[in-house]
Parts: C-alpha cells; structure tokens; sequence
C-alpha cells in the first residue's frame, strides 16, 4: 500500500482493513504520520452515525 498518497483517514484505513496478515502488508515508500493521523471528515462520520 501506498499511504503517502493518501489524504484523510478513509482511503488508509479501507486498504489497511483489507490485508488479511501481517505478512501480506507492504507498505511502498515511507510517509508522514500525519497523513494518516487526523480527524475523520464530517462526510464520513455522517454516515457511519
């Protein structure tokens, strides 16, 4: 997975919540915490609630 690329909390999680093992988890290049570390958007927690 690639999460440097990622912008908000959605996208990482979902390709995250798919690798069924630890072994299967490859992540591609090394990226900022912070892209991954932030508040859910409003959208997104509208419709989880």
């Amino acid at each position: 997975i690639d999460l440097d690329c990622c912008r908000g909390t959605e996208a990482p999680y979902v390709m995250i919540l798919r690798v069924k093992s630890l072994e299967g988890l490859i992540i591609l290049q090394k990226f900022q915490k912070s892209h991954i570390d932030r508040r859910q958007s409003e959208d997104y927690c509208k419709e989880q609630y």
